[in-house]
Parts: C-alpha cells; structure tokens; sequence
C-alpha cells in the first residue's frame, strides 16, 4: 500500500495510475506563447478557425479503467461575421456528401477552395515554410508603392467619388483589398501580402484605420490634440516642476491651463479677435491652389483646368465634394475646381482671400467646409454672461495724476504772500511733488518689465497702499531656492512672475 501511494505521487507520468489532460482553443493567447513561429504558421495555413473561449479538461485513470471528460464552451465568443455566414449552394454540399469520408477536414477545406473558389485571393499565395528566400521587401520603390496605396485606401470615402462613381464601404473594402492583392502578387511578395492582411487589411482591422467605415469625415487627430495639451502644460506650467506632486498637478490644470485655454476661446472664437493657427494655414492652401502663389499667375482663370472635370469627379459644391487626387489628399478638403465653382457662384469673394474676413466652418459632414462673412459667424449674437471673464485687453500705461492735480489745486490755494511757515510748506511740497514724480516714474520702468497679469496685480496694491507688503513678498519669493511644491505656497502677489 506504502508503495503504491508513492507511486501515485512519483513525477514519472509512466508509474502514474491516473493521467490529467487539459486542452484549450489554438487561437488562445496563452496557448499562442507557447508555439514557435513555424508551427503557429503551420496551423493557421491549414484553415481559417475562430477562438471559442473554451477547454476540456479531463482524468484517465488507468487502474480502474475510468475517464472522465469535461468540455467548457464559452457563449460570450464573437460570433462568425456577418460577411461570411453565406448559405452553402447544393453543390458545395453534394461534394462534402461525396469526399468527407476519403479525406480529412483540411484537405476538403482546400479542395473546396480550389474547385469553388469566392474570392480573387488565392488561399496558396501564402509564405513557403520551406523556402524563405525573399522573404523581406528590400526594394524601396516597393515598400514607397505599398505606402502610396495605403494612403489612397485610407482617403476613400462613401461620399467622395472614386472614379466618377460612389461605391458603398463593403464595396471600399473589396476594392482595397482586390488593389494590394494584385501588387503584392505581381511581385512576388507573399510575405508582405500575409502581414498586409493579418494587421492591416483583414475586416475588423480595416474598420479601425480606414475612413470609409463610418460616416463622418474627422477632422481632428486626438492623439496629436493629447499631445499638444500635454507639451502646453509640461513648457509653460511645468517647466521648473519635472515630476510635481499630484495636488499641485491638478491645481495647475484648473486654474492656469483651464484659464489659458478659456481666454483662447474667448478671444478666437467668441471675440474673433485673432485668428486660428489653421485658418492661416487654410488660406495659404486657398491661395496656392487658385494659382495665386503660382510664379508668372497672377490670378485663377489663367490656371489651366481639366474642360470635362465636372464630369470625370462629379464635384458638388452642395455637399463640397469632388473626386480628384489633390481634394483626398488636401488636409482642409480643397482643390481648384470647387474653388473656381465657387468663386463663380459667390462673385463678392475677394480674390485676396484673408482669414480675418470669412469665417471658415470646417465640419466631418457634409458640407465640409463652409465660408461665412466674419460678422455672421454662429457665435456673432453670444452675450458672455455675468460669471465668464472675456480675454483682458492690453491698455496704455500712464502715470496716475490723481496725486499731483490734488497738489495742484493746493498749490493755487496757497497764498503767496505767506509767513514763513507758509513759504517752508511750499518748499516741501515742491519736495513731494518730485518725489512723486521720480516714484511714479519708477514705477512706470518697473511696469515695463511684467506682464499684463502681473502689471494689474501691482496695479492693485498701489491702490489699496499695499506696495511694501508686495515688494517684501516678491522679495522673498525671488530668494527661494526651491519651486513651490504645493497649492499652499502659492501667493496672489507672485503668480503670474
């Protein structure tokens, strides 16, 4: 009995009585690490599979003669697409009928393949597992062209017209796919077409890089926005605190950041006091492509255009579409033939387009881009209410008179033909008056060296005759050695220096 208890617990599985097995999907992420690449190969190229989120897990007891097997089918799976549940045709099926016996499922698979292909791919273009030569694209016209197709694929769109003709985003899909088949095929590259398809070009990645699988055009990149709002706030805000503390992190966004990004707004898109960095950018495109930076062109009618474009693109100013390559690949959504139709149809445009005399309406609908007059933009009738701070406006600096009309109208008071004490009293105040004058005239030098933030808040201490508590406090914050690490150390006097 010792002896066959120890036997039961011997790390040989050959003394072993009973035996546990534990099976799990080949499409498993933890299954998938453990498989060298020629076999994770071998079993995709047999047949497309689908993880079904399941084992089976078992126990062969071999003394009593006993198994004992348990399957786990998970019902949280992602299904089949809906592309590929088609209704086998009689043929298909009376072929199964005749060869599922003679041979195994991956053969039928192929076979059927072969003799009933649905596709333009062909399932044996594939990487030879035996023979890896040109296995990498060296050639970089190649790698250039795959790039180029890419970007045409990426641009394609329901509403935009590809040829003259809309296509719907299945058939988008299909046309993408048919065009980097066919160049990949032509030269040979299986490698690059198996990679191309896998990460790139398979439906459900398509869908996440390709603007012809949702409706709306963006005309935004969010990553690119996260990162500007983060290189604002690490060199304006954060530039002497590299690894500040979160309390001090979150006090900075709401009261300096927000305030900043609230003043732009106020002052570029309520006030339109300024203009967006992209609209100089819109109309330095607007201006190129109606031939007005064109050396030896002076104006848009002698820039030479396609007489059957209308035709050839199917351009519409409604919906500000048009099918030519420079509208695709245009970041603003322009091209010289909406702009001649518009200039045509709006003949008060100005030929000098400028940003401060339109508002430029960019929109990820139709119509893209619309141009308003800069007094009818939407936000031309907002009232700001009582509680937002519209942007400060720089004033000129002047010296405060109130002090010497004050001494003035003493001064003409003053009787000429005074005593002594009469005639010292004028000396003095002939004293303070130049001492005011010599003060303010400081305090006009030591307003030229601050911002406009910092200039009210010394401002504001003059008036409440607090200017010793505030240079005291400046004093001091100037001989820190250290930045503040907290909320708390900051101070009303000292921040904005």
């Amino acid at each position: 009995m010792v002896i066959n208890i120890l036997r039961e617990f011997t790390p040989n599985p050959t003394l072993k009585f009973a035996r546990s097995i534990c099976c799990r999907c080949s499409q498993d992420y933890d299954v998938q690490r453990q498989v060298n690449n020629d076999d994770r190969q071998r079993i995709h190229s047999r047949m497309e599979t689908y993880y079904y989120g399941g084992q089976v897990t078992g126990m062969v007891d071999k003394r009593n003669s006993y198994v004992h097997v348990g399957i786990e089918h998970s019902t949280g799976h992602y299904a089949l697409p809906i592309s590929a549940m088609y209704k086998v045709n009689d043929e298909i099926q009376a072929h199964i009928l005749a060869n599922c016996i003679m041979i195994d499922a991956s053969a039928l698979y192929l076979d059927i393949l072969d003799r009933f292909p649905y596709t333009t791919v062909d399932h044996r273009f594939q990487p030879d597992l035996q023979d890896r030569s040109g296995r990498k694209c060296n050639d970089v016209q190649q790698r250039e062209s795959i790039l180029t197709l890419m970007q045409k694929h990426y641009n394609m769109h329901m509403n935009i017209p590809i040829e003259g003709e809309y296509y719907t985003p299945d058939e988008i899909y299909d046309r993408c796919v048919r065009e980097m088949y066919s160049f990949c095929e032509a030269h040979s590259l299986r490698d690059a077409w198996a990679y191309l398809y896998e990460r790139w070009y398979r439906e459900p990645w398509f869908k996440k890089w390709a603007r012809s699988a949702r409706v709306v055009v963006p005309i935004g990149k969010t990553t690119m926005m996260i990162e500007s709002q983060w290189r604002i706030l690490k060199r304006d805000f954060l530039i002497n605190n590299p690894r500040p503390r979160f309390d001090l992190l979150i006090w900075i966004i709401i009261h300096k950041q927000s305030r900043l990004a609230l003043h732009n707004f106020l002052l570029k898109i309520i006030n339109r006091a300024q203009t967006l960095d992209w609209e100089l950018e819109f109309v330095r495109e607007w201006d190129t492509k109606s031939g007005r930076n064109d050396p030896g062109l002076s104006y848009m009618d002698n820039r030479p255009e396609n007489p059957n474009a209308e035709e050839l693109y199917s351009l519409s100013l409604e919906h500000w579409t048009c099918g030519c390559p420079s509208f695709v690949e245009s970041r603003f959504m322009l091209c010289k033939h909406l702009i001649s139709r518009y200039r045509e149809r709006n003949p008060s445009i100005r030929r000098v387009f400028g940003a401060h005399t339109y508002f430029i309406s960019r929109q990820s609908v139709t119509p893209y881009i619309q141009l308003r007059p800069n007094f009818e933009y939407p936000f031309s009738m907002v009232h700001l209410p009582p509680h937002v701070l519209a942007p400060r406006r720089s004033l000129p600096i002047a010296p405060p008179t109130s002090r010497s009309v004050r001494c003035a109208l003493q001064q003409q008071n003053i009787d000429a033909a005074g005593d002594d004490q009469s005639a010292a009293q004028v000396a003095t105040e002939a004293m303070v008056r130049q001492a005011l004058q010599e003060l303010d005239g400081a305090y006009n030098i030591y307003r030229s060296t601050l911002n406009e933030e910092q200039t009210q808040v010394m401002n504001r201490s003059i008036d409440i005759n607090r200017i010793g508590e505030y240079l005291v406090v400046v004093d001091t914050y100037r001989g820190l050695r250290v930045q503040p690490t907290t909320w708390t150390d900051d101070h009303p006097y000292t921040r904005y220096l």
